[in-house]
């Protein structure tokens, strides 16, 4: 099937942390980082509303206005490499400690009451007619890492809320694909304890962290800050006993 101007970038997304929050990244920052898209997209979701009123001679003509505008702004599902999948988990739990001199390193990550690293993303569509949208000062509400027998790839799937969006029409961004291979299931050699039994054969896991981020709106249509609930670790794996 020929490729139409129209198909070709589908699916660009680079994204990148913040120095602070309130400083969007430029499109061609250094912080930024190509992800290789497997599914969903971002958009800067925008609520209508109306007020209804009866005048008594004709019928009523509202003018609709916005209530809304940001907040969760969608998912995308990233196929996890080294430099991605890593990234996504640092840019979720606020804290992320690695140890040790080579591979294999360890990770020791914590949430407490530190929220991740605010974000800057870059989405863009079309070649000839191009669709760019920007989101920033942008959190990870949601993070899931799925890998096994039955998806030999993993994938992190991130729920992005942000206070702000927008369209640009500036350059592409410059971030390139590291062409790193991805983390494949076949490759693990570990397994799982449970009440001091070891469990090998494990053929598949999925990890859930959910911050439970809220939008708090003031007396404007974009969200002026995000407030964060009790949230939620969840893990799960299926194996033979």
């Amino acid at each position: 099937m020929p490729v139409t101007p129209t198909e070709s970038n589908v699916g660009t997304v680079v994204q990148g942390k913040q120095t602070a929050l309130g400083t969007k990244l430029a499109y061609n920052a250094a912080a930024l980082r190509r992800l290789r898209l497997r599914d969903g997209g971002l958009k800067p979701i925008k609520e209508i509303g109306y007020e209804p009123y009866v005048d008594g001679s004709t019928f009523p003509d509202p003018t609709p206005y916005v209530t809304r505008l940001g907040g969760e702004v969608g998912d995308l599902t990233v196929q996890a490499q080294i430099e991605t999948g890593g990234f996504l988990f640092a840019q979720l739990i606020g804290v992320d400690v690695v140890t040790g001199a080579s591979d294999p390193w360890t990770h020791t990550s914590s949430t407490g009451n530190l929220l991740g690293g605010y974000q800057t993303i870059y989405q863009e569509m079309g070649d000839t007619q191009k669709v760019s949208l920007q989101f920033w000062d942008a959190l990870i509400s949601k993070g899931v890492w799925r890998v096994g027998q039955d998806q030999m790839v993993a994938h992190f799937t991130e729920t992005i809320r942000a206070m702000q969006a927008g369209a640009w029409n500036a350059n592409s961004p410059s971030a390139s694909d590291s062409a790193t291979d991805p983390y494949l299931w076949s490759e693990v050699t570990t397994f799982a304890t449970i009440d001091a039994t070891s469990y090998g054969e494990v053929n598949g896991e999925t990890l859930e962290v959910d911050r439970k981020l809220d939008d708090y709106q003031g007396d404007d249509v974009r969200p002026c800050c995000f407030v964060p609930t009790a949230g939620e670790i969840t893990r799960s794996f299926s194996t033979i006993v």
